[in-house]
């Protein structure tokens, strides 16, 4: 079995960090101001990730004195190794382990072809969430069942209601023909 070699790239945008290919994150040795018009030598170190409530790999990253940012491991290699001509937005885990942030397991996509992709290997239930309320959801349950009640009074359309719950006529479709807030 051929090892990989680590390689090295620095991530966008956060000149004081790096990231691998076999997903690893590390700051580099700077010098940083120490308050009193000079500066002090600051090594670099491999950061630790953690685990995020949904699986991804996490590390806190500084950019500049007080910003803190929380970037998904596996992003930081698919920007830095894995071409993306076409674009696309979501990076896809191809063995489905989203602590697996090596970029010989990533790949560009869709959102539409990440989640046919995890259908087709079985990681998911036709239609999930048919009938459910997604935990990301805007929109209470009583709002729901408000949007319905509007609904059925009549003269009211899918625009007028998203307007007026701040919502989108998509959400209001799926409230009304029960595909969501069941």
């Amino acid at each position: 079995m051929t090892q990989m070699i680590e390689e090295w790239r620095p991530v966008s945008d956060m000149p004081a960090y790096e990231v691998s290919n076999l997903g690893r994150v590390r700051s580099i040795d700077r010098l940083v101001p120490n308050g009193h018009g000079g500066f002090t030598k600051c090594p670099g170190r491999l950061l630790t990730p953690r685990l995020q409530m949904h699986g991804y790999l996490v590390v806190t990253l500084r950019n500049g004195k007080s910003n803190l940012i929380v970037a998904r491991v596996h992003r930081l290699v698919a920007i830095a190794f894995v071409p993306n001509p076409l674009g696309k937005e979501t990076v896809n885990h191809i063995d489905c382990d989203r602590a697996n942030p090596a970029a010989t397991n990533l790949e560009w996509c869709t959102q539409k072809e990440n989640l046919r992709h995890s259908q087709d290997l079985g990681r998911m239930q036709r239609n999930y969430w048919s009938g459910r309320r997604s935990p990301a959801a805007s929109l209470s349950d009583a709002t729901a069942r408000s949007i319905r009640e509007d609904y059925a009074q009549g003269g009211v359309s899918y625009t007028a209601l998203a307007k007026r719950y701040g919502t989108n006529k998509r959400t209001v479709g799926r409230i009304i023909s029960g595909e969501t807030y069941v």
